[in-house]
């Protein structure tokens, strides 16, 4: 999804196709942004929180101004097939929109909001308080 405004919805799960086909190891992830700031480097990172300049990343002078979905992070390896069981515990209108297994073989939930939320400074972003 490019920026969220490229929707493809399926019931089969999207297949990355990495160049190299290996995944990258613990503790690489220096490694990965180093390559991603690269300008001849082709990538696509998403992220749930919309910054002032929407097509770069929130940072310390890009301040975020929007929420579009929520992304959990359970930053474990975890069988897919387990965690859809867990999922399908829940009532449907619940589920996350997508399961996300990261190049590290780590789960992510992605919930994607119906409406943007709009949050007034980096302090409404940051579980840091």
């Amino acid at each position: 999804m490019n920026n969220f405004k490229a929707w493809a919805y399926s019931s089969q799960p999207h297949e990355y196709q990495s160049k190299t086909q290996q995944r990258t190891p613990p503790g690489h992830r220096q490694v990965r942004q180093a390559e991603m700031a690269k300008a001849t480097t082709q990538w696509n990172v998403y992220s749930a929180v919309k910054g002032l300049a929407p097509n770069q990343r929130v940072s310390k002078t890009n301040s975020p101004v929007g929420l579009r979905g929520l992304v959990v992070d359970y930053d474990m390896v975890s069988d897919v097939r387990v965690v859809r069981g867990y999922l399908e515990q829940m009532p449907e209108n619940l589920r996350p929109n997508f399961i996300e297994i990261s190049l590290g073989d780590k789960i992510r939930l992605v919930w994607v909001f119906e409406k943007e939320i709009l949050i007034p400074s980096m302090q409404w972003n940051s579980a840091r308080r």
